[in-house]
């Protein structure tokens, strides 16, 4: 069922930013850094820049990425629909080919994106609202079919990590594609979901060092490692991912419960993640009922 919400997409007016034109990898470079090291910088202050790109200076840049083949020739092929084509800290450049890789499932990306159309067609492709919470465990509802995401060509348009999901394995013209930018990844978890039905499959770690990090903290409480104690409570009290902070407190308690009990105070009092913030006071109640 399509909801006739108003949909995410900005679309930014090209006559309106009078920024010189980048045609190369390095003036790219240059001009998204001198936005982003600006302090408080947010990835969609770099929109002025992308909306400055017309076809003449995508292709130009494109060309760029082919003559520098050997640098690109070591960025990631994450599969066949998908290639990037430049990276820096917090800016990500990737071509997208649409309907050539068709999934039983969306995916809610972890990235704030800016999409653009390079293309002399009007790209149609559907448009998904996700109900669920930043780096949240719990089980959120089902998606919200939007109204279509119209993409005309050399338009620029924005969406927010978690919020919305566009499904680019829809069937499309042959060689349709866009081109994407993205910012680093905004949380650590997100959900997949069923295509057809809409309702959440599963949750995912959307970074592998993350996740293989709670694995290790998970043995080493299983081996009752006295000597990673202090390791264990920073990692607790840390801004780190929350699932693997909340895996190094159950460590805690089962190789030192008094030195949980005092990392669990902290976490409950003032802790910058309100589900840590809860998990932990509901711990400490659970602790005071079961000594009274």
């Amino acid at each position: 069922m399509h909801s006739s919400a108003h949909t995410p997409i900005i679309v930014d007016d090209k006559s309106v930013t009078p920024l010189s034109s980048i045609r190369t990898l390095p003036a790219l470079k240059e001009a998204v850094a001198q936005v982003l090291d600006r302090e408080g910088a947010n990835f969609f202050d770099i929109a002025p820049i992308l909306d400055t790109l017309r076809k003449d200076d995508i292709i130009a840049l494109l060309n760029d990425v082919l003559e520098r083949r050997e640098i690109t020739s070591n960025y990631e092929l994450l599969s066949e629909d998908h290639v990037y084509l430049y990276r820096q800290p917090n800016f990500h450049m990737l071509l997208r080919f649409i309907g050539k890789n068709a999934q039983e499932t969306l995916y809610a990306n972890e990235f704030d994106v800016f999409v653009i159309n390079p293309t002399n067609d009007v790209i149609t492709v559907p448009l998904y609202q996700c109900p669920s919470r930043l780096d949240s465990p719990q089980q959120p509802q089902r998606l919200l079919r939007l109204d279509d995401a119209v993409l005309e060509p050399g338009k620029t348009y924005r969406f927010e990590a978690y919020k919305y999901i566009l499904d680019f394995s829809c069937e499309a013209a042959p060689d349709a594609c866009v081109l994407i930018a993205h910012s680093d990844p905004v949380g650590w978890l997100s959900w997949v979901y069923d295509r057809d039905s809409l309702e959440p499959v599963e949750s995912i770690c959307t970074s592998l060092q993350a996740s293989r990090i709670q694995v290790y903290v998970r043995l080493l409480g299983a081996m009752r490692a006295t000597q990673a104690i202090p390791c264990l409570e920073k990692l607790a009290t840390s801004d780190y991912a929350n699932f693997a902070r909340w895996e190094a407190v159950e460590s805690l308690s089962q190789i030192a419960p008094n030195h949980c009990l005092e990392v669990l105070k902290k976490l409950a009092e003032n802790d910058a993640d309100p589900m840590i913030r809860r998990s932990a006071a509901d711990s400490l109640e659970l602790s005071g009922a079961m000594h009274s």
